[in-house]
């Protein structure tokens, strides 16, 4: 008689394995885990910008932050060799596009979103989860297209797994969720307005940088989550380079921005279930 081979795991109930026991393999994160859960925090954007924002434009200037356009996915960078060796001296922040209405990417539901990728191969569902009923919440509301002005800091997420999916021995690092207005409902409503969003933008961006700065960050990476809610690559970084222009003498200590960029859309990979 044949044996009944084992049902696997989906992908994202295995995550939630990992965060629920806080052991994988060898690897014991339990204790970090907690921290990412008790020491995530959400903050409203004008608290960390400040008052008379649009007074500190051209302040003093400062080195100017790189730009840097790799291909591949979020994995094939936090697992890299060069990155345990950045690591070890500095510290990496992922820049996270979010959704206000669909906690973390909606990955539980097989969702295929940039978001819900980073969510597998990591703890980041963890920190998230925290934040359940400000999602409810959202989601009560409907979505309008223009976000929240809110900003999530996930302390301690530990990246998991490699451009194979396979859990490895983790990396820890600091997840900054930012939440940008949809371009594609905000058109579908005919209400967009590119000058206001092209606003909205940039100040969520600069408050994320900000953060990620006092969190003494040394390295961003992100994937192009950007593309989820109906940027081009080229708008993306025409934003970011203008932020960082005008703005970078706030950004202190951080000196590279990666983004991971993909061929192709349609032949990107989804998070397999």
């Amino acid at each position: 008689m044949r044996k009944r081979k084992k049902n696997k795991l989906s992908l994202p109930d295995d995550t939630i394995r990992v965060i629920t026991t806080g052991f994988y393999r060898q690897y014991d994160i339990l204790h970090t885990i907690s921290k990412t859960r008790f020491e995530t925090k959400m903050l409203d954007v004008s608290e960390i910008l400040g008052e008379d924002f649009e007074k500190k434009k051209r302040g003093k200037k400062s080195a100017p932050v790189e730009i840097v356009l790799q291909q591949g996915h979020m994995n094939d960078f936090m697992n890299a060799e060069e990155t345990k060796v950045i690591k070890g001296v500095h510290k990496i922040g992922i820049l996270n596009v979010g959704s206000n209405q669909s906690l973390a990417g909606g990955f539980l539901s097989g969702v295929s979103t940039r978001e819900g990728s980073l969510a597998v191969c990591s703890t980041l569902y963890a920190s998230l989860r925290e934040l359940r009923d400000f999602y409810k919440s959202e989601r009560a509301k409907g979505d309008d297209g223009w976000a929240t002005d809110k900003l999530i800091y996930s302390p301690s997420v530990m990246h998991m797994r490699n451009h194979e999916w396979e859990l490895i021995k983790p990396t820890e690092t600091d997840v900054f969720t930012v939440f940008l207005p949809n371009a594609r409902i905000l058109h579908k409503r005919g209400v967009f307005n590119r000058e206001e969003v092209v606003r909205i933008v940039k100040e969520r961006l600069v408050a994320a940088l900000m953060l990620s700065s006092k969190q003494k960050v040394h390295t961003i990476v992100m994937s192009e989550g950007y593309r989820d809610f109906g940027y081009t690559r080229d708008e993306f970084v025409s934003y970011l380079q203008e932020v960082l222009e005008t703005y970078s003498y706030l950004f202190k200590g951080i000196q590279k921005i990666v983004i991971m960029t993909e061929k192709d859309r349609k032949k990107r990979q989804k998070n397999p279930q």
